[in-house]
């Protein structure tokens, strides 16, 4: 019985969760270079490691062609069936610099009611909207996210903006007071109530409370952008 495969594919996912928890470390530290290094070593040990993929993606460590970069050296062939490197190859090149003025996404025809009805990859669909100021279609989206799951934590900084765009003061307001019922600790909690007071204004108080969720988190982008 050959269990050398199995052991290296286990081993592997153990290197890549290590370096991964060290990424996420070096991060919260402030150390981005050595982060970004740990990072792209998980995905080279796991492609499936998306937290890595995100991190380095959604929280601005790179720029687009190191990005495309990195997709082009993953090994899928030594980690994926064909299948899988669509699917996981498709998925990771959505995230891509979306505020460049990101065009329409081509999914393919196989994967088409898997992904439409996932709430990742419609928040994917939406933060494109975001950043081609199509703002109308892109709260359609989130609003349907959120209704499925209302703490979606990479979906809610998108729909809190968009709140800001179309002056939505009241629905911005009702959501920041449930956040901050429901979850008291979080950043983004603080975040909402943040964009609350800058959309009415009040400057003061709206940097009190982006200055708690970048100090409850100090890689929410969003709120380091308004502050």
């Amino acid at each position: 019985m050959d269990i050398t495969g199995g052991d290296r594919e286990g081993d592997n996912k153990w290197k890549s969760g290590i370096a991964l928890l060290k990424g996420q470390i070096y991060e919260a530290l402030d150390n981005r270079m050595i982060a970004i290094t740990c990072f792209k070593d998980a995905l080279k040990y796991d492609v499936f490691c998306y937290e890595a993929f995100y991190s380095l993606t959604q929280h601005q460590m790179l720029t687009r062609n190191e990005e495309e970069a990195i997709i082009g050296s993953l090994e899928f062939e030594n980690q994926c069936t064909k299948d899988e490197t669509k699917f996981v190859r498709f998925l990771y090149e959505s995230q891509l610099k979306k505020y460049d003025k990101p065009g329409d996404i081509t999914v393919p025809i196989e994967f088409s009611n898997i992904l439409y009805e996932n709430v990742d990859f419609m928040t994917t669909l939406a933060e494109r909207h975001y950043y081609n100021c199509e703002y109308q279609q892109c709260f359609r989206i989130t609003s349907q996210v959120l209704t499925r799951d209302l703490y979606h934590t990479q979906c809610l900084p998108i729909h809190l903006s968009c709140l800001m765009e179309l002056k939505k003061t009241n629905a911005l307001f009702d959501l920041a007071h449930k956040l901050v019922d429901l979850y008291p600790e979080s950043s983004l909690s603080w975040f909402a109530v943040g964009c609350y007071y800058l959309l009415i204004n009040k400057t003061d108080a709206a940097r009190r409370f982006l200055s708690k969720a970048t100090t409850l988190d100090n890689v929410l982008a969003p709120a380091w952008l308004l502050y």
